[in-house]
This record gives structure tokens, C-alpha cells and sequence, in this order.
């Protein structure tokens, strides 16, 4: 009953896990109570933030009390504006009769579960035996049966309450309210304005939400299903075989009309000069030329696949003569330097001379 009738909306979303977890529970005692509420606690202000993500307060002012993320917070008594538990408690009754406020947010149904509620609560949980049994006495079965049967059953219920807390309140010797000051038109023990009283009642313990828009969701591609995936694949490898056929078909195209144009040329009898390069000063090259020249036939690239021949003589190495000239005077220097290093590392052995 408190997640649907609980001020802000946010707030009842993040009251209902707790109802959902205690509502099959036949026997709660004071442990498991205790340990349930400090779990819920400590998860309702990620909770709260969660739930608040979901809207866009751009350009929106909402009051205080919609945004406060650790309102179910507390050590022991903690109080925004009661000094007492008792003034708390009836704070509470009242605002579960008038919220939430919205037009066709509150059914029949769940106006006679509050009454229900509020006596279960007096009659099981509340400390003051005395008081329990004065409440219990003051609305008996009766006042449910009665709010069922009204037909304004919303204003029956807050009324009911009204009335008994002033009740309470006249045998507390307590002041009756509202209290002028409060509410100067509401009137006074045995002449109320009712439709005065109702307006205060409602601007004191309703709480309207102020709508909020939802923010926008991110705009994200759709994911591709099983078979789109097959299909691109299946695109991705045909197309390079039908690109492969197609440039096979061109290259035989213009190798044919290559063949052709080659048979229609008559080929040079005699040397061909090529168009100078660089100048009038460049004399053209002896391959330019058409002469042969054994520096320009000659396979200068060694066979790196033939066989190794007198070991490193062989075409894959350079002679031996070649490596002995850079690899012994490294080598001699290295060795020299070396003696020299061992010759300082030793100590020095020393005659020593006897004193005369």
C-alpha cells in the first residue's frame, strides 16, 4: 500500500522491491525485519538515481522534495520537520491519504486498503499500548465498512483521518487543527469550513509530481540478425571472383588486340635510336643503341640456389680472404684490451722489507 500511495512517483518504485520481498513472508520478526530494511536502504539511493536517469530535467524546475535521492536514509530517529516520532507518524497516515493527488490515480480499492492499513498498524506495531487501544477502540471494523460503502471514498478517507486526529489531539489536550494562524478560513471547533479544511489538507499533505519528460534514447543501429550476416559474407566473397573473371576477360581483350597491332607494324631491319634523354649534350647508351655488351648480358644476381661449393667459397659466401681482413684486427683489439683489463684487476705483490 505504501508503494502506490507514497509522495513522488520515483520514490514509489524504489519503496516497492521492499514490499516485494517482505509480502510473502508469514512470520517477520524483528532480525529479519531489521536486516531486510538495512539492505533496501543501503541500495535506494542507486535506486533512486537509476530511476531519475530515465528523465530529462533540461529546462525543467521541479521542488526540492522530487529530487532527494537519500530521503530513506537515516541512523535511528532522523527528522526534516517533526521534533517527534508520534508527529511523523501522523504526517504519514495523512499523506497516505492524499497521495498521489492525480485525477484517477486513486481507485476505490486502494482508499479502503489505506484505513486498513493504518488500523493493522496501530493494532500490531505501535508502542504505546494505551494509545493503540484508544485508536482501536475510536475505529473498529466499522470505519473500513464505512469508507467502502461512501461514494467519494477519496474524501471520506482524509476526513476520517482528520477527525481522528483531532480526536487524539482533544484527549492529549492537545491543540484542535488546523490552528487559525495555519488557516485562517478553515474556522474553528464546531463551525469548520469542510471545503476550506479540504484545500488545506490537500496543499499541506498532497504532493503533485511535475512532469518530466523522458530523455531521449540514443539512436543505435539495429543489430544484424544471423541470416543479414550470412548474406554480406557471401557478397564479400563472391565479389572478388566475379571481379577476377572480369578482369581475366579484359587482359585476354587487350593481349588479342596488342597481337594485332604488332602484326600490322613492321618490325626495324637496323639498330633503333631511342629519343635522347637530358639534353643535346647525352650520348645514347650502347643497349640504346641496339649494341651488345657482355656487362649489360651478364646475370649478375647469384644463384642462391645452387649448391655450396668448398664452403664458404662457394657462391653464397664471400671469399674467407675478405672476412679475415675486417674480423682479425677487431679481434686483436679486443684481445689487447682485454689483457690490459686483466693486468689492472690484479693486485700488485709487494717485497715487503724488514725494518732494521
Amino acid at each position: 500500500m505504501v508503494s502506490e500511495t507514497f509522495p513522488g512517483a520515483i520514490n514509489r518504485k524504489v519503496i516497492r522491491p521492499l514490499y516485494e520481498k517482505v509480502k510473502e513472508k508469514e512470520l517477520l520478526d524483528f532480525d529479519t525485519w531489521d536486516a531486510i530494511i538495512k539492505e533496501w536502504q543501503e541500495g535506494s539511493v542507486a535506486a533512486f538515481d537509476a530511476e531519475e536517469a530515465r528523465f530529462d530535467f533540461t529546462g525543467v524546475t521541479v521542488p526540492e522534495w522530487q529530487r532527494l535521492n537519500n530521503l530513506f536514509l537515516g541512523q535511528g530517529a532522523t527528522y526534516r520537520a517533526c521534533a517527534l516520532y508520534t508527529c511523523g507518524q501522523w504526517n504519514m497516515f495523512h499523506m497516505l491519504t492524499l497521495n498521489p493527488p492525480e485525477t484517477g490515480a486513486r481507485s476505490g480499492e486502494l482508499m479502503v486498503s489505506v484505513v486498513a492499513s493504518i488500523r493493522r498498524f496501530m493494532k500490531h506495531f505501535f508502542g504505546c499500548v494505551n494509545c493503540r487501544d484508544h485508536f482501536l477502540a475510536e475505529n473498529t471494523i466499522e470505519a473500513v465498512k464505512k469508507i467502502k460503502d461512501a461514494e467519494d471514498k477519496p474524501l471520506a478517507l482524509r476526513r476520517w483521518l482528520w477527525e481522528q486526529h483531532n480526536s487524539v489531539n482533544k484527549r492529549l489536550r492537545h491543540p484542535i487543527w488546523p490552528k487559525p494562524e495555519h488557516c485562517p478560513t478553515c474556522g474553528s471547533e464546531g463551525a469548520w469550513e469542510m471545503v476550506e479544511v479540504d484545500k488545506w489538507l490537500g496543499n499541506t499533505f498532497g504532493y503533485r509530481d511535475v512532469v518530466v519528460p523522458l530523455a531521449k534514447p540514443q539512436v543505435t543501429a539495429p543489430l544484424s540478425t544471423a541470416a543479414a550476416l550470412r548474406r554480406e559474407v557471401k557478397k564479400e566473397t563472391e565479389a572478388p571472383a566475379t571481379e577476377q573473371v572480369e578482369t581475366a576477360a579484359e587482359t585476354a581483350e587487350e593481349a588479342e588486340e596488342d597481337a594485332a597491332v604488332e602484326k600490322s607494324t613492321p618490325k626495324p631491319t637496323g639498330p633503333v635510336l631511342l629519343e635522347p634523354k637530358g639534353g643535346d649534350e647525352y650520348r645514347p647508351k650502347d643497349a640504346e643503341l641496339g649494341i651488345k655488351n657482355a656487362a649489360n648480358t651478364k646475370e649478375l644476381v647469384a644463384d642462391t640456389k645452387a649448391e655450396p661449393k668448398d664452403g664458404l667459397q662457394g657462391v653464397t659466401a664471400p671469399p674467407v680472404t675478405l672476412f679475415a681482413w675486417y674480423i682479425l684486427p677487431v679481434a686483436a683489439v679486443g684481445g689487447y684490451l682485454l689483457f690490459v683489463r686483466s693486468r689492472r684487476s690484479k693486485q700488485k705483490a709487494y717485497r715487503q722489507v724488514p725494518r732494521k
